[in-house]
């Protein structure tokens, strides 16, 4: 399993960043054997059950497993009605539901025929499977620059230090004034997970005064990397770091992997940041249901839940 599905949907994956707090809807065949899995994490706020995303995690999703020699479509559709079907039958009573499906699922129509809402989101992806000339050629030109002036002065280094990670990781959100949504605790077992089955990277750039200007937490994942984590010194910002931290990720993983995925956000400010690179804007699901006139009626209100 862990070889072929998303490691994000991988139990351990999911107990470091859920705890106890998550479960999965199961789907059976006619012979009993498991077809179709969907891991939700469970969240309780002022009695009402939500269903959501957990945090540090990209995407989720159903994963469906198709009969052998299912070759034609119209069968293919078949079986993902019947299992999302019975995906959704099996999940436990909630207010809201709220998941991003990674990329290879795409069909959302069984789950909108079940009443839940499909939205378009957007990931920015660079493919690896073509020269580095021609991936840098891609780059905008103040990237360019950057690259070129940074390898002046700093230097890519391989680190294990998941505390010093997650220090310049705060630095951001120190100076806005907010709460770091994960804490150290959880990136720690995440971290030893992921370290146990050599599923990740840390790259940090430095300074000759060994100071950390910005460092990627990178996931490595079947024919993919994920940039989960990406963390930069707010008053060092101008050094050109990240522009040598990404050209220098690139080369080092392109051989190994195809994709580069930047784990999109759907805010402004970084979508400029992962298109300067000449990412490719790919679309991906995010499925979204809520049940209850009480619960639809506070989420008016509120604007919360979407």
């Amino acid at each position: 399993m862990e070889d072929i599905h998303p490691v994000f949907h991988h139990p351990d994956w999911l107990e470091a960043v859920c705890g106890d707090a998550w479960d999965v809807s199961l789907s059976y065949d006619k012979d009993g054997k498991i077809n179709g899995v969907l891991p939700y994490f469970v969240e309780k706020k002022a009695g009402f059950q939500l269903l959501r995303q957990p945090h540090l995690t990209p995407y989720l999703g159903p994963i469906i497993q198709y009969p052998r020699r299912q070759e034609k479509l119209s069968y293919r559709y078949g079986t993902e009605k019947l299992v999302i079907d019975d995906l959704v039958k099996s999940l436990p009573e909630f207010s809201y539901f709220n998941q991003k499906c990674h990329l290879a699922f795409t069909n959302g129509q069984p789950f909108y025929w079940q009443d839940f809402e499909l939205h378009t989101n957007y990931t920015f992806r660079i493919n690896l499977n073509q020269p580095y000339q021609d991936i840098d050629s891609a780059f905008e030109g103040k990237v360019r620059t950057d690259v070129r002036k940074a390898e002046q002065e700093l230097s890519v280094h391989e680190t294990d230090d998941i505390e010093a990670f997650y220090a310049l990781n705060q630095k951001p959100f120190v100076q806005q004034g907010i709460d770091v949504p994960y804490s150290l605790a959880l990136v720690k077992k995440l971290d030893s997970f992921l370290q146990s089955k050599q599923k990740r990277t840390i790259l940090t750039i430095k300074d000759n005064a060994n100071q950390w200007h910005a460092a990627v937490y990178v996931v490595l994942d079947n024919s993919s990397v994920y940039t989960l984590m990406i963390a930069s010194d707010p008053t060092l910002r101008k050094s050109g770091a990240i522009a040598l931290l990404v050209s220098r990720l690139i080369i080092r993983l392109k051989e190994t992997h195809s994709f580069l995925d930047f784990c999109g956000s759907m805010e402004e400010r970084f979508q400029r940041v992962f298109r300067s690179f000449g990412a490719e804007q790919t679309p991906y699901l995010r499925l979204s249901k809520k049940n209850g006139a009480a619960f639809k009626t506070l989420n008016a209100l509120t604007g919360k839940g979407s």
